[in-house]
């Protein structure tokens, strides 16, 4: 059943929340305490169907935990942000690919 629009306005608000808290957070931010705030974000997109979402965060903890620098964490933080502004239904496919590629790209540079 498809989530009704202030439901999912709801669920982006939150991830929104969370995704500016934690780059606000990050220079301070301790490493468990970071995979714990991702794991956050990761577990309520899922729960939601906000599956680009959860793929980036899932892809942001690894890098996290490989000990990912601040500008990495921070392009992950940035197209987890472009992703939520996706609704559920059209975030898998080629709008994943496509935020998984700028992510890529982004680091290369």
């Amino acid at each position: 059943m498809a989530m009704a629009l202030d439901a999912i306005r709801a669920v982006q608000n939150d991830i929104h929340g969370r995704i500016d808290a934690l780059s606000h957070a990050l220079p301070h931010c301790a490493i468990g305490n970071l995979a714990d705030r991702i794991d956050e974000i990761r577990r309520l997109a899922h729960d939601n169907g906000f599956a680009t979402v959860e793929c980036l965060a899932s892809t942001l903890a690894s890098a996290v935990a490989r000990g990912g620098r601040q500008a990495t964490i921070l392009c992950y933080l940035d197209a987890m942000s472009d992703a939520n502004g996706l609704p559920p239904q059209v975030q898998q496919g080629a709008a994943q690919e496509a935020l998984l590629a700028s992510v890529a790209l982004r680091l290369q540079n």
